[in-house]
């Protein structure tokens, strides 16, 4: 019985490792405004393909590269990132340009956007 269990451990052990691996940081996402600075580009050799986009968090600037997704340069997205981590991140497609709102200066949390937003959509976006 004993030999048999051992056998299973380190599967076991993998997958619960996987499992909290894959849902931590999830209860970190905060998210704030950001604003596209470029139209699509291809690979540079200092960044890697995709748009840019900035935001501010805390006053400090942040400038990344979204590779996924179709968005206009100029337009106000809506970014995810996480708390602990700001230099992680994603810009969601969800277009905030025309909502009237002040930036926060360290994000939002889910609940406590400003504006219409499907969480359902947002939390697929960021699974």
């Amino acid at each position: 019985m004993k030999k048999e269990i051992l056998k299973w451990l380190p599967l076991m052990i993998c997958i619960i490792v996987l499992y909290v691996w894959s849902h931590s940081g999830k209860a970190n996402w905060k998210f704030i405004d950001a604003t596209v600075t470029s139209e699509f580009r291809y690979k540079s050799t200092s960044r890697g393909a995709g748009y840019d986009y900035v935001f501010y968090l805390n006053g400090k600037k942040y400038s990344r590269v979204e590779s996924q997704g179709n968005f206009w340069t100029g337009y106000k997205y809506l970014a995810a990132y996480d708390s602990l981590d700001p230099e992680s991140g994603t810009l969601l497609q969800i277009n905030i340009t025309d909502f009237k709102f002040s930036s926060p200066r360290n994000g939002w949390k889910l609940k406590e956007i400003p504006f219409p937003v499907d969480s359902l959509q947002i939390k697929k976006m960021l699974e």
